[in-house]
């Protein structure tokens, strides 16, 4: 497990602020001492912000920190990572404006298995054919026609925000985002068997969802 900690103290040989950063993982604590040489540079805070989503402009942070910080992020895995955010986290005046990409990635991950999911449950599904009046030799064996979406809430959550953005989903008149499904031509019940698989993908993620439908 991952614990870090800022202490901004007063360096008694200079009188200058540094900052201790404290790591602890699986090998032991380790501490890193930096004194503060001058502020992190633009360049380092756009970095780190397009990194992590903090905004660290108003953030009494050093130039070699950022550096470290930055290089523990690009260079140290997911434990890296990890510690950058939790850093970030106790640090004053640091302001998360943002997800990082790696939500923007769990969210796109989340998405694919589900969309996944929903085309092999609509393949899968066996409709009742259709008969018409007048053609009952022709029945149409994707049953009849219809609609089917997944509905998504709360409409404000991280999900259902990425789904607006990404995926052009809209607002439902219910509540929340909707997720239409556009695949298996008209076959109402294909597309409520793929919604419902979604909806149960995204479910188990802890994602507030729904399979719904109507018929045309």
């Amino acid at each position: 497990m991952i614990t870090s900690e800022i202490i901004t103290e007063l360096a008694d040989y200079d009188a200058q602020p540094h900052h201790r950063i404290m790591v602890a993982n699986a090998r032991g604590k380790r501490e890193m001492t930096m004194t503060t040489a001058g502020p992190a540079s633009k360049r380092q805070t756009w970095a780190i912000f397009c990194a992590t989503g903090y905004d660290v402009r108003d953030c009494e942070i050093s130039e070699s920190t950022a550096s470290t910080l930055l290089d523990q992020w690009n260079n140290q895995g997911d434990s890296g990572k990890k510690a950058v955010f939790a850093i970030l986290e106790q640090t004053d005046g640091a302001v998360q404006k943002r997800k990082s990409t790696k939500a923007k990635s769990d969210h796109l991950e989340l998405f694919t298995r589900a969309f996944k999911a929903g085309i092999t449950a609509g393949n899968a599904h066996a409709p009742t054919p259709m008969v018409v009046q007048g053609y009952e030799n022709q029945p149409i064996m994707d049953g009849v026609c219809g609609f089917a979406w997944i509905n998504v809430r709360p409409g404000t959550s991280s999900f259902a925000r990425w789904l607006v953005k990404e995926k052009g989903c809209r607002k439902s008149y219910h509540g929340g985002i909707d997720v239409w499904i556009h695949e298996f031509n008209q076959s109402y019940e294909r597309k409520l068997a793929a919604a419902h698989a979604m909806a149960d993908v995204l479910r188990k993620a802890g994602i507030n969802a729904y399979g719904q439908g109507r018929i045309d």
